[in-house]
């Protein structure tokens, strides 16, 4: 087993081509659109603690696991996130030059030239994704 950071598509190829069996974890949101699809077709059956196992096409597997208390504490991530961007946009402190894509900036987008505001459809998408992780197995 290894940390998320040793996932990529060039050390898994070498894992695969020297023989070796690996579980990595890794953000399913880096999965292709058709992949994502899949997900979210079987996560929609999981019930808390429940897991399944989606076969990818290039023979790997994905192991998708469901937890309400993670989903809990990622709308709550979201939520403080997202009070903390209202605050600096109210105040003016959120600025075109402080804006990247980390953290909840990413609900962000530019209303004009130097109009910031939150972007509720990309909240939406986000939600989705609560308490769902993956394994690449």
């Amino acid at each position: 087993m290894a940390d998320s950071g040793l996932l990529s598509k060039e050390n898994t190829k070498l894992l695969i081509a020297y023989g070796y069996e690996f579980i990595l974890g890794a953000r399913i949101k880096n999965e292709s659109r058709a992949v994502q699809e899949q997900i979210f077709r079987v996560a929609a059956t999981l019930k808390d603690k429940e897991s399944t196992v989606i076969e990818k096409s290039d023979g790997n597997r994905l192991v998708i696991d469901y937890s309400e208390k993670r989903a809990k504490k990622d709308a709550s991530n979201r939520d403080k996130g997202i009070s903390r961007l209202n605050a600096q946009i109210s105040t003016g402190r959120l600025t075109k030059s402080s804006l990247n894509k980390r953290g909840y900036n990413k609900f962000l987008t530019m209303k004009g030239e130097l109009l910031v505001d939150l972007d509720p459809q990309k909240i939406e998408q986000d939600k989705a994704w609560d308490g769902l992780k993956r394994i690449l197995h």
